[in-house]
């Protein structure tokens, strides 16, 4: 679902992207659902304070997603994580910089 949003987020349907987001959201809080596809999911629709709280937790229970999703040699994924300076400083010193 993740995914999903990213590709109608270049699309240029944000509504679209936001309704995945809201879903992906909602299941994780009935269900597991990795924090590293959540905090993608919530750089695709620019909600910054969401993103980081994801990241975070896929940082302290090091989430194996997030070694993909989080990899600067997955552009297309990383590049608007990237974007935000506080998760390029909450990745420092994890070895996914």
């Amino acid at each position: 679902m993740a995914n999903l949003a990213l590709t109608f987020a270049d699309w240029g349907k944000p509504a679209d992207a936001e309704a995945l987001y809201a879903e992906l959201a909602a299941r994780g809080r009935r269900s597991y659902v990795s924090p590293s596809w959540l905090a993608l999911a919530a750089a695709t629709v620019g909600l910054e304070d969401e993103t980081i709280r994801h990241a975070r937790e896929a940082c302290e229970i090091r989430d194996p997603i997030s070694i993909a999703v989080f990899s600067k040699w997955w552009r297309s994924w990383s590049v608007r994580l990237r974007a935000y300076p506080r998760f390029c400083e909450l990745l420092a010193g994890t070895g996914l910089e």
